[in-house]
């Protein structure tokens, strides 16, 4: 074999390594790209998943004083029955709706 024979082979050979070691590093690129965006993406859902355990918090408060005045209520004795039975019915909608918003 001729010695430019062997440079060809070792050029294409460099040559074709020198390809797929742009590719890795282009997908390596890419991949931390990709990994940066769900990163990013990941945190922001963790701060959403914060605020909407906060709202919970807050609309299972309200929905335990709304419980402890419908039984205040209930109890008093200054209530005719009629306006008593009415007023359960008005706060059971109201736990409810609040339950759904709670759910939801």
């Amino acid at each position: 074999m001729s010695e430019t024979s062997k440079y060809d082979l070792f050029l294409n050979e460099l040559n074709g390594l020198e390809k797929m070691l742009h590719a890795f590093v282009q997908k390596h690129n890419d991949l931390k790209e990709m990994k940066t965006a769900l990163e990013k993406k990941v945190k922001q859902l963790e701060n959403e998943n914060e605020v909407l355990k906060l709202k919970i918090e807050e609309l299972e408060h309200k929905v335990e004083e709304v419980v402890k005045k419908k039984n205040e209520l209930i109890d008093s004795s200054n209530i005719s029955d009629v306006d008593r039975e009415t007023l359960i019915s008005q706060i059971d909608e109201l736990i409810e709706k609040i339950d759904y918003h709670i759910r939801s």
